[in-house]
């Protein structure tokens, strides 16, 4: 069957018919690419079969599809509680990106918080689904491991919401460049920005001796950061420490430190600045954080209340019979750091020591004693 002949006055009219331009002056055949343009100004080069079926700019077409599910716009301008928490989040776990005239606004969480990424979700009034992922990982930190994990995630277009982002500190590509702005540091709403960005990186975890502790890690200027924040606020004084970093150099990992807190004291300081008048978390963050509010210790099956009302006899006591204050602590029903600032409380650490049969540490307490 013999093709029909084609000319480039035809390909002027389908143009024409759409506000565009067809840039070429003539036609060879049907293969050869003619050039375009928009009513927005954009140009490309597209076969004549392209242009007859039907197919039109793909930057335009890509934007009306990004606009396919809407999203409160204005979200990230309004200073709140929400919009600081939810833009620390995406500090952390979130991302920006831009392709032609396309803002895309997206983040990812571990499938077990899902729920969390629904909450976050309905706050931003978004109309896009999330979307369920698997992949393989091969390698962690160098270390060959073959592990599949599942990540749930949220995407959506906005010119405005990728704009305002970027005043939280939300860049493309900023893997080694996270930082909090000076204006965001600044801002009263602080401690809800720090507590969406520890939701994302950070961790607190209970040891066996019921102590909680705090860890966050990412670049040194925001740890840095982080870390006068607290100091600020009275609440540490703590040192920035480092991962080692000897098996990952040629890795991304070896531009991240780690950030580390440790004691239900200054947890708890932590846990009353973050937690102040929050409204949205990641509970199972915040339930571990409480304990060091709560002084709640893990039982052989529920959780129990420490025991606040142990007597200075009743400790020493104990210490003559157990020899142990682990013994002690476990006898009592709290924690050994609590038995030693009660002893502490009561000025009986010489007794104390003399009765545990501890020599090191009753050496130590003498001397410091006497320097004094």
């Amino acid at each position: 069957m013999e093709k029909k002949t084609h000319t480039i006055e035809e390909f002027c009219k389908i143009a024409n018919d759409k506000n565009g331009k067809c840039l070429s002056l003539e036609y060879v055949n049907y293969s050869t690419k003619l050039e375009f343009e928009c009513c927005d100004g954009h140009r490309w080069f597209a076969t004549p079969g392209h242009i007859i079926s039907g197919t039109w700019c793909e930057k335009c077409a890509r934007k009306l599809r990004a606009r396919k599910y809407t999203v409160d716009d204005d979200f990230f301008s309004r200073d709140n509680e929400l919009s600081f928490y939810i833009a620390g989040f995406w500090l952390s776990d979130g991302w920006i990106t831009k392709k032609d005239e396309c803002y895309g606004v997206g983040i990812s969480l571990a499938n077990k918080d899902i729920d969390h990424l629904e909450k976050i979700k309905k706050t931003l009034k978004c109309t896009s689904p999330i979307k369920i992922r698997k992949r393989f990982r091969d390698y962690i930190f160098d270390v060959k491991v073959g592990k599949e994990l599942t990540n749930c995630n949220l995407r959506f277009f906005s010119e405005k919401c990728f704009k305002d982002l970027e005043r939280f500190g939300v860049i493309q590509n900023k893997t080694y460049y996270t930082k909090i702005p000076d204006e965001i540091v600044k801002s009263k709403y602080i401690n809800h920005f720090l507590r969406g960005v520890i939701d994302g990186d950070g961790s607190f975890c209970e040891d066996r001796d019921h102590l909680i502790h705090f860890e966050i890690k990412g670049t040194k200027e925001l740890l840095e950061t982080i870390n006068q924040i607290f100091l600020d606020n009275n609440i540490c004084n703590p040192k920035i420490k480092k991962r080692p970093m000897e098996a990952r150099k040629g890795t991304k990992f070896a531009a991240f430190d780690s950030l580390q807190y440790a004691g239900n004291g200054i947890v708890s300081r932590m846990y009353d600045f973050l937690y102040k008048d929050a409204t949205i978390f990641l509970e199972r963050k915040e339930e571990i954080a409480k304990r060091s509010k709560l002084k709640i210790v893990k039982g052989p099956f529920v959780p129990r209340i420490i025991n606040c009302s142990i007597a200075k006899d009743d400790i020493l006591l104990k210490a003559k019979e157990l020899k142990s204050g682990n013994k002690i602590a476990e006898f009592f029903k709290c924690s050994p750091a609590y038995i030693s600032k009660l002893v502490k409380n009561y000025d009986i650490r010489e007794e104390y020591y003399k009765l545990l049969d501890d020599k090191k540490t009753l050496t130590i307490y003498l001397k410091k004693q006497q320097s004094q």
